[in-house]
C-alpha cells in the first residue's frame, strides 16, 4: 500500500514448496540450477511460471563453488561416485580450450527460459572472471560432460544435504 516494494518473489529449492495460487501473484521465482543440478527442468514449475509471467532467476549456478573445485580440493563429505564423475569431467576439460567456469557459464547462457542469474563472489577478481566467462560469444557443447553430470547424486546437488 505504501509502494515500498517494487517486486515480490520467492526463492525455493523444489517445486513442491510453491503452490500455483501463490505463484501467480509473484513477480519472480528464484530456483537452484546448474550444470550439476537440473532438477528444475523436470518439473512443471517452469511452464507455470511462464504462464503467469513470473521471471525466472537461477541461483547456485556453480553449485556454491563445487563445480569450480579441482577434484583434490573437494570436501570430504562428497561421495566417491561423485568424485569420480568430477575427475572425469576435469580430464575431459583438460583436453579442451575452455575452463569449467566457461563451460558452466555457457551452459546457463544456452537456457533461454532464464531471465536472470544470481551469483555470489568473494572478490572483485572472481567477479571479473565470471563476467569474462559470461561474455564469451561461443556456445560450448560437450555432450559427454552433460551426460556425466546427469549421474551425480542428490547429495552433491542440494546444499541441504551437505555435511
Amino acid at each position: 500500500e505504501k509502494n515500498l516494494i517494487c517486486s515480490f518473489g520467492a526463492s525455493v529449492y523444489e517445486d513442491s514448496y510453491i503452490p500455483e495460487s501463490i505463484l501467480k501473484n509473484l513477480d519472480f521465482l528464484q530456483v537452484p540450477y546448474s550444470l550439476f543440478n537440473r532438477d528444475f527442468e523436470k518439473t512443471d514449475l517452469f511452464l507455470k511460471s511462464k504462464k503467469y509471467n513470473v521471471d525466472l532467476q537461477v541461483r547456485s549456478i556453480f553449485c556454491q563453488g563445487l563445480i569450480l573445485c579441482k577434484p583434490d580440493k573437494l570436501p570430504n563429505w562428497i561421495l566417491n561416485s561423485d568424485k569420480k564423475i568430477i575427475e572425469e569431467i576435469n580430464l575431459l576439460l583438460n583436453k579442451k580450450t575452455y575452463s569449467i567456469l566457461e563451460f558452466a557459464c555457457s551452459f546457463i547462457k544456452k537456457k533461454e527460459w532464464i531471465d536472470s542469474v544470481v551469483i555470489g563472489v568473494t572478490s572483485s577478481k572472481e567477479l571479473r572472471e565470471i563476467i569474462d566467462a559470461f561474455s564469451l560469444e561461443k556456445k560450448i557443447k560437450n555432450e559427454k560432460i552433460n551426460d556425466l553430470c546427469q549421474d551425480l547424486s542428490k547429495k552433491i546437488k542440494d546444499p541441504r544435504e551437505w555435511n
